[in-house]
């Protein structure tokens, strides 16, 4: 816990350095459109996008371990039911 605690601080350290050192404005240019933001404003927005374009493929991989799990969790209760049946039919 405090492994993260530290980590998680030594990380807010380094962003608000980073922050702080590319306070500048960078302009963007789309077709005829131009305005200007701060870098970090611009990194920050890259980052949300990245995320927000992965999430379907993100979501699409959990279902599909999910249903593997689902599909392996009974397949063990299965082996389990049938290894208890033999086990009974053997003391017999």
């Amino acid at each position: 816990m405090i492994a993260k605690l530290i980590l998680a601080f030594v990380a807010l350290i380094i962003s608000t350095i980073f922050i702080i050192n590319n306070s500048y404005n960078m302009s963007v240019k789309f077709l005829k459109w131009e305005a200007k933001f701060p870098f970090i404003l611009i990194i920050l927005g890259s980052i949300l996008v990245g995320l927000i374009l992965s999430l379907p493929a993100y979501i699409q991989f959990t279902k599909k371990i999910r249903k593997k799990e689902k599909y392996l969790t009974d397949r063990v209760a299965q082996l389990e039911e049938e290894l208890g049946k033999k086990k009974d039919h053997a003391k017999k």
